[in-house]
């Protein structure tokens, strides 16, 4: 049986857009302050914030901005787990300028 076209609902997906912000900080600070600083957030870590906010928004050089912002945060900094850790350099015995070797 064929049904007729009549009966097929087309559904099309509406494209989003996305808002375009101006070069203002104020404006950008109380963005960040939304989707970063807001306590149902959980200050996630830069690419978490970035993802999130290119999903609504868009301005210039917005992902360097946003990890200077992250950088920046005093929250995210005292919680960020170090892998890195800095390395302690080896301590020299002193030894006397005519000893041989093992002695």
């Amino acid at each position: 049986m064929v049904l007729p076209a009549q009966k097929f609902k087309i559904a099309t997906l509406k494209p989003e857009t996305k808002i375009s912000v101006p070069p203002i900080d104020i404006v950008k600070r109380g963005i960040m302050n939304l989707m970063h600083d807001h306590p149902s957030t959980g200050h996630p870590g830069r690419d978490e914030t970035l993802c999130k906010t290119q999903e609504r928004y868009y301005w210039l050089n917005m992902k360097e901005w946003i990890a200077n912002y992250v950088k920046g945060c005093a929250i995210c900094q005292q919680n960020k787990i170090l892998t890195h850790r800095t390395k302690v350099p080896p301590y020299r015995i002193p030894t006397e300028p005519d000893t041989r070797l093992f002695q």
